[in-house]
């Protein structure tokens, strides 16, 4: 009986290359093993790399139309949209005591970045961003600061989970186009500083820091 040898992924290695090194190994005559993503894998000397990639795919599939079956995913599924909907009553009803539309400095250019903005993540921005300026705008007639309703107002604004780099978009447009922009340009960039960078982006006139970047020192 040959002996069993088993095959280590490295990281970030793709299925292919791992078929491609087991069935390398499986010449010597030894029967290959190898974990790949939780799925077990075995070649031997006759086994073709093809196969080793369709049999991954197909218990891929497997296993994920499995779980789509499941009630483990009808349960996940509508706790989402439980969770969806509760949002969306929370910013209507914060809505109730807002502007309608945020006092621009600079219409022109906001309507421009609209109208360029069409596809769904852009058209995503654009909304968060008119959203969340309303959100703050109503609260600063209320007599709040900026500094202390722009995060609690960014996550009620916030209803499908956007992305660090699109919250930096939105703050940039704000802060050019907004009537409170430049308060909360500075507001942002001391949040997200890890040392006095948002300090020095503050003495640059339209510096935003971005906050899908990670500094590493």
């Amino acid at each position: 009986m040959k002996p069993m040898t088993t095959y280590e992924a490295g990281p970030g290695e793709h299925i292919e290359t791992t078929a491609e090194n087991m069935a390398v190994l499986a010449k010597t005559g030894d029967t290959i093993t190898a974990t790949f993503n939780d799925i077990v894998l075995t070649c031997g000397p006759k086994t073709e790399p093809s196969e080793i990639v369709k049999y991954f795919s197909d218990e891929s599939d497997r296993r994920r139309n499995e779980y789509l079956a499941s009630p483990e995913y009808a349960k996940q599924q509508q706790e989402r949209k439980d969770r969806d909907a509760r949002k969306r009553l929370m910013l209507e009803g914060a809505l109730l005591s807002c502007p309608a539309k945020p006092t621009m400095l600079d219409q022109e250019k906001w309507d421009e970045w609209v109208k360029v903005n069409q596809d769904p993540y852009g058209a995503a921005i654009c909304q968060y961003a008119e959203t969340w300026a309303r959100l703050m705008e109503g609260r600063l007639a209320a007599g709040d600061t900026i500094e202390h309703c722009a995060d609690n107002a960014s996550h009620i604004a916030d209803t499908v989970g956007l992305t660090g780099f699109a919250y930096g978009c939105a703050v940039s447009m704000l802060a050019l186009c907004w009537k409170h922009g430049e308060e909360l340009r500075k507001w942002h960039n001391l949040t997200m500083q890890i040392g006095n960078e948002g300090e020095s982006a503050n003495e640059k006139p339209g510096a935003v820091l971005n906050p899908a970047l990670l500094r590493i020192e």
